[in-house]
């Protein structure tokens, strides 16, 4: 006997003990079981109907971009300049939600911040994470101050840049922070 023979006889075996454990299902217990489930399924889906697209979406598929060196003349240096797939494309203007470590950066602008994925001992300006790693994130008035390190949550409409090098690939717009 081929391990092939008792791979498919052991199939059968578990698909017949699973259609008679089915059949041995009173109508008694079925019903509620069924009910049961179809009351999951409709409240995961509504759970996530109007909702924003959540940090999920945010570091993990920064980190799919793709960066080439660009060498810029205005500045006789060469820049990492990220190459956007359409994946993320489509996400453009989309309002989204990410948390992050706070950069304790000394900016100018007091409507913006920057967040990390890592912590500061490991994020792109000094522990050499990629520049997919960090955010910018303009808030409408004065943007919130954390404690250096500190995880904190925003939503807000993502602008993609591979084109001016005074900002990051990626920035958050009309930002509101939000509880993680």
């Amino acid at each position: 006997m081929t391990l092939h023979n008792v791979i498919r006889i052991t199939g059968q075996h578990i698909g017949d003990a699973c259609r008679y454990a089915v059949a041995q299902l009173s109508h008694r217990y079925y019903v509620p079981f069924a009910i049961m489930l179809l009351l999951c399924i409709f409240l995961a889906v509504k759970a996530q109907v109007g909702q924003p697209r959540t940090s999920l979406m945010g570091w993990e598929i920064f980190s799919t971009v793709k960066f080439k060196s660009k060498y810029y003349k205005a500045y006789k240096e060469s820049f990492l300049t990220p190459e956007f797939d359409s994946n993320l494309l489509s996400l453009e203007g989309s309002v989204i939600q990410i948390s992050g470590h706070y950069m304790p950066l000394d900016l100018p602008d007091r409507k913006m911040i920057v967040l990390s994925r890592y912590p500061y001992s490991a994020c792109f300006f000094c522990g050499g994470a990629g520049p997919e790693s960090v955010i910018e994130v303009h808030f409408p008035e004065k943007a919130p101050k954390p404690k250096p390190d500190q995880v904190i949550a925003v939503q807000g409409k993502l602008k993609l840049n591979n084109t001016d090098v005074e900002h990051l690939n990626f920035i958050l717009t009309e930002a509101e922070q939000i509880k993680p």
